[in-house]
């Protein structure tokens, strides 16, 4: 998967492509287990952001450059599809795209 922003007034353009899902075994994760994804930006060397969970958690990197590893570590509440909302790029050309692993769900059993 790639998606891609340009922006004719900056000629940039930022590219966000091949995510690579870590994490437990799923298919069902809960609190306390770490979660990651790799993926490769070009077009800008600002640090990307991603958060999960409609934007109430923020995973975090310790990458300077591209390819960019981000880990969450899951807590209470935190429930449903491990959904990462990537966002690069500079104010003239920002590319936003969601990466679903497909993999795992974060949550409980009920048994």
């Amino acid at each position: 998967m790639s998606v891609c922003a340009y922006s004719d007034a900056s000629s940039v353009r930022v590219i966000i492509s091949s995510p690579i899902f870590g994490g437990p075994a799923g298919p069902l994760i809960g609190v306390g287990s770490t979660v990651s994804v790799t993926f490769t930006v070009t077009g800008t060397s600002l640090v990307p952001t991603v958060t999960l969970f409609n934007g109430a958690r923020t995973a975090s990197t310790s990458n300077a450059s591209s390819p960019y590893t981000f880990i969450y570590t899951l807590q209470a509440g935190d429930n449903g599809a491990i959904e990462y909302s990537v966002r690069a790029g500079l104010a003239s050309a920002v590319t936003s795209v969601n990466f679903e692993d497909g993999d795992r769900t974060a949550g409980t059993s009920s048994l």
